[in-house]
C-alpha cells in the first residue's frame, strides 16, 4: 500500500522539479523545437482546467483538486480496489492531480511546456500526462474487472 503512496509522491516531484525548469530557464510564450513543426518545448500558463475549461476559476480547482486527492487516497488507504492496475491507475492519478494543485495553490495557474504540433494538441505537462494515464488504466480496469458469479 505505501508503494503507491512513494510512487505518487515520486510523480509529484518530477513534475515539479521539471516545472521549475521550465519557470526558470524559459520565458511565457517561449518555444523551443526538438522536432520542428512535431514537438516543442513551450512555456505557457493555463489559470482553467484540461483545455482552458473554467479559466480563472482557481479557488473552484483547488478545492475540487483536494476533493479528488482525498477521495483517491482514500480507495487506496480502504484498499476498495485490490487490483495492482487500479492501485497504480490510483497513484498514477494522486502524483499527477497533486502537482497541478500544488502549481494553482503557490501561482494561481498551472504550468504547461509540452507541445505536440504536429496534432494541434494544447500544451500540457507531465502532471496531466499521469493523470490521464491513470484514469485509462482505472477505466479499463473497471470495465474488464471479473465479476462475481
Amino acid at each position: 500500500m505505501k508503494f503507491y503512496i512513494i510512487l505518487a509522491t515520486a510523480i509529484f516531484i518530477l513534475d515539479q522539479v521539471v516545472k521549475n525548469i521550465v519557470r526558470s530557464d524559459i520565458l511565457i510564450g517561449e518555444t523551443i523545437p526538438l522536432i520542428n513543426g512535431v514537438f516543442h518545448i513551450t512555456h505557457v500558463v493555463n489559470s482553467g482546467a484540461a483545455f482552458g475549461v473554467l479559466g480563472n476559476a482557481t479557488w473552484l480547482l483547488i478545492i475540487l483538486s483536494i476533493l479528488i486527492i482525498g477521495g483517491v487516497i482514500y480507495i487506496i488507504e480502504s484498499r476498495k480496489f485490490d487490483c495492482i492496475w487500479q492501485r497504480l491507475g490510483l497513484a498514477f492519478t494522486l502524483g499527477g492531480a497533486l502537482g497541478n494543485l500544488m502549481d494553482r495553490i503557490v501561482f494561481r495557474q498551472v504550468t504547461d511546456f509540452l507541445d505536440f504540433r504536429l496534432i494541434n494538441f494544447p500544451v500540457f505537462n507531465i502532471a496531466d500526462i499521469f493523470i490521464v494515464v491513470g484514469a485509462i488504466i482505472l477505466i479499463i480496469t473497471i470495465i474488464f474487472a471479473r465479476k462475481p458469479e
